[in-house]
């Protein structure tokens, strides 16, 4: 996540180019709404380099979500920690799934973990493609044993499900991530799975340097293909990045 106060876009280039990495996924934050133009001037600075995860209404025209995608946005976000979930089967949410679809955009839910008891099936039932935010943030000490992650992980076997490796300080305890990704090595398997750094933490003093967030990685996958996989290929498949005529020191060449 960047916000503008904290982590301005300069200072997240030059973490990227000090940790070997070819581009980021810049976050709509929570606290911005649907107000994307700092996103968007973001992603305009060096497009090459960055995509970015929007934050609209359920309303949004088909046209807007088009705009969005040829400005570099990836994807929208819909934050549901802590808020009653809508009914996903009434308008205008169908509708909205659709146009996602149409505009080649996935949805990316944060969600703690019971509440995917309630909302997983409707989501499926749509077709619009979900990225699972932060492990699906399983309920407190249960890892992968909580039935909304192992719900999430089965239907991955048939649904177009992802999931994003990051931020294990988001679980209680954090040893929760090491356990949800050795589940989701096997189901869907390494080719639904993206890695993010959740950079500028919302608990800065559990992560002191960037490049602890790339050791996790290599912590959770230990195959260097595999990691190679997480991100690159399938990085660019999600996000749609171009393949990088080259990167100086790849962050899994250390791992």
């Amino acid at each position: 996540m960047v916000q503008e106060a904290e982590a301005p876009i300069e200072r997240y280039l030059d973490v990227l180019d000090e940790n070997g990495m070819a581009g980021g996924v810049l976050v709509q934050p929570r606290t911005r709404g649907h107000d994307n133009s700092y996103l968007l001037q973001s992603i305009a600075r060096v497009p090459a380099r960055f995509r970015g995860i929007a934050a609209v209404s359920p309303t949004i025209s088909g046209d807007e979500l088009g705009r969005l995608r040829s400005a570099g946005i990836a994807g929208v976000r819909l934050d549901l920690v802590g808020r009653e979930p809508p009914d996903f089967t009434a308008a205008p949410w169908p509708q909205h799934f659709a146009a996602l679809t149409r505009a080649g955009l996935h949805l990316q839910i944060h969600a703690e973990g019971p509440r995917w008891l309630q909302i997983l099936k409707p989501l499926i039932a749509s077709g619009v493609r979900l990225v699972v935010d932060h492990f699906g943030l399983p309920s407190e000490g249960m890892a992968s044993r909580c039935p909304g992650f192992q719900n999430l992980a089965a239907a991955s076997r048939s649904a177009d499900i992802w999931f994003k490796l990051s931020a294990p300080y988001r679980l209680t305890p954090l040893t929760a991530a090491w356990a949800c990704t050795d589940v989701l090595l096997t189901i869907p398997g390494v080719s639904r799975l993206v890695w993010g750094s959740d950079w500028a933490w919302p608990r800065p003093n559990l992560v002191p340097r960037y490049a602890d967030t790339i050791d996790w990685l290599g912590e959770w996958v230990p195959q260097a293909a595999a990691r190679e996989q997480i991100l690159g290929a399938n990085a660019r498949t999600l996000f749609g990045f171009n393949k990088p005529a080259g990167v100086a020191a790849p962050p899994w060449k250390r791992l």
